[in-house]
């Protein structure tokens, strides 16, 4: 995987290239390939070639990162020309910058390891199932979450070279509510159908009813963290726009050690279960501190309004969750002939009645998000009459 490292690299600095020039949407888009990559291998031979295959596609996924946008950095201005100009001063605040930012953003991947290195202490199946679990949670959530932070960073940067700490507070906590209404019912929903994704996905061939009872289980685990997940990796960037790297390195590493030690606790107790646990109790650490931190640092920015609207998410994701395992519960009887009809079905309506009532509840709510969504999709409409 070392040789990954540089396309890695490589990602990220094309990605600054074309935010530079005010083209956002292939670094938005940059993450999707490379989690089709792994989902599609979760998918297809996931159970066939286990963690080995699971590597490969991996740094596949990571190498096309970089590839992708080779492309579109072409239809700039910016042209690629050596330089050996050590002392540039641009470069050495780079290098300053860097070993900070390398701590905190492994903090994910070291935690992965720990987890993965601990699993092979059960079943040999567990540490297959564990680390696709972990991946399939990981690349899904930050595959929508690095679509925004690439957009946003540049925009947190922006206000923060004009010293508009209004905007930027502003603009801290109209994320965090965005993406809390995405990802508190996503923790909600991955509990509700956490069998039937798993079954869909995951049980077929030699794969046994109790491989999948597990794996179902550490998914709903893993899901738990979600949030945190989520609230870290848009605050690390409102601290990188502040050029303070040093916070999210020390969180990255105080994340580190909650898993490390939650899963040795954790494992003895509760068995490989403690390992999901553990991983969600660290993310969530990891996303409280930096609240704290990012208002000890830059003052109020509307906690209690986050809060509030956070409350709403909950109330409205139980009310969803209640609907789709009502839903499943209903389908469970439900046959067509066909084992991947069945399965499908047993997924997708819930999920479908689950996100209607979810909108719904969020509006009755009177949930920004919703609100405006609604309010946009009525304008559409109207307008639509008029040219009529």
């Amino acid at each position: 995987m070392f040789p990954v490292m540089i396309f890695y690299a490589l990602n990220y600095i094309l990605q600054g290239v074309l935010q530079s020039f005010g083209k956002y949407n292939m670094p938005a888009f940059v993450s999707v390939p490379s989690s089709l990559v792994v989902i599609g291998y979760v998918f297809l031979l996931g159970d066939r070639f286990g963690v080995r295959g699971l590597v490969v596609a991996t740094f596949i996924g990571l190498t096309l990162q970089a590839l992708v946008l080779i492309p579109p950095v072409f239809t700039t201005e910016y042209r690629y020309h050596p330089s050996f100009d050590f002392r540039n001063r641009d470069f050495t605040d780079a290098l300053k910058l860097v070993p900070p930012i390398l701590v905190g953003t492994s903090a994910y991947q070291i935690s992965m390891l720990v987890n993965v290195a601990l699993a092979a202490n059960f079943e040999e199946s567990v540490v297959t199932i564990t680390s696709i679990m972990q991946n399939l949670i990981l690349y899904s959530i930050l595959a929508f979450i690095f679509s925004i932070t690439a957009v946003l960073f540049p925009q947190f940067t922006m206000l923060a070279a004009k010293n508009d700490m209004e905007g930027f507070k502003s603009l801290v906590a109209k994320v965090l509510k965005s993406i809390l209404y995405f990802l508190i019912p996503a923790t909600f929903g991955f509990v509700a159908v956490r069998h039937s994704l798993i079954d869909l996905i995951y049980g077929w061939q030699q794969v046994t009813a109790e491989n999948v009872q597990l794996a179902s289980k550490m998914l709903a685990l893993y899901a738990l963290g979600i949030t945190g997940l989520g609230i870290k990796e848009v605050l690390d960037r409102a601290f990188y726009s502040l050029n303070d790297t040093k916070k999210p390195a020390i969180n990255g590493v105080i994340i580190m050690a909650v898993n490390v030690l939650m899963s040795f606790v954790l494992t003895k107790t509760v068995g490989v279960l403690g390992l999901p646990v553990a991983y969600s109790i660290a993310s969530l650490t990891g996303g409280i501190l930096l609240l704290y931190l990012l208002r000890k640092k830059i003052g109020p920015f509307g906690g209690r309004s986050i809060l509030a609207t956070s409350f709403k998410l909950i109330g409205a994701s139980i009310i969803m969750l209640l609907l789709v395992l009502t839903a499943d519960k209903l389908l469970s009887g439900f046959t067509s002939g066909s084992p991947l009809a069945d399965k499908a079905v047993k997924l997708f309506v819930p999920v479908g009645i689950g996100l209607i009532a979810y909108f719904a509840a969020t509006y009755f709510l009177k949930v920004d998000e919703a609100v405006d969504v609604l309010n946009k999709i009525k304008a559409k409409l109207k307008l639509k009459e008029g040219i009529r």
